[in-house]
């Protein structure tokens, strides 16, 4: 056998084997990096959506209320989502109250890793009844 071919039939050095493992190590660091956030952002996503989901299903709650009393309420929908209501009478357009309309704001929030995230709604609502109809 020629001195070529026995070099050739010796295979890969270790620098070569060491060099090949740091590259496929950083590679496969950098694609479990990449799918963590993925998943994160997935997670995140969801969060986002069911807070969408009862911001809609208070809303509903609140279209069927005849006033709003209270400037203020708060609750919780379970152990993680908690949710605000602010109402505030409706000011027209030349700072005077206009009597029925009332402007909501319904925070829904939550708890995420330390972080507290919320999504913020804000509506106009018609009050059903005069106020000088609850006055009597």
């Amino acid at each position: 056998m020629t001195a070529s071919r026995r070099r050739r039939a010796r295979g890969f050095t270790l620098v070569e084997i060491l060099v090949a493992l740091v590259v496929l190590g950083v590679v496969g660091g950098a694609l479990l990096e990449l799918f963590q956030g993925g998943l994160r952002n997935v997670a995140a996503s969801d969060d986002y959506t069911r807070a969408a989901l009862l911001t809609r299903s208070m809303l509903a709650q609140l279209e069927a209320r005849d006033r709003f009393v209270a400037p203020l309420e708060e609750g919780r929908f379970d152990e993680r989502f908690w949710w605000r209501l602010q109402a505030a009478p409706y000011v027209g357009l030349d700072g005077a109250p206009l009597p029925e309309p009332v402007v909501v704001a319904l925070a829904v929030g939550w708890n995420d890793g330390g972080r507290e995230r919320q999504y913020t709604v804000t509506s106009l609502f018609l009050s059903r009844r005069p106020a000088a109809a609850e006055a009597r």
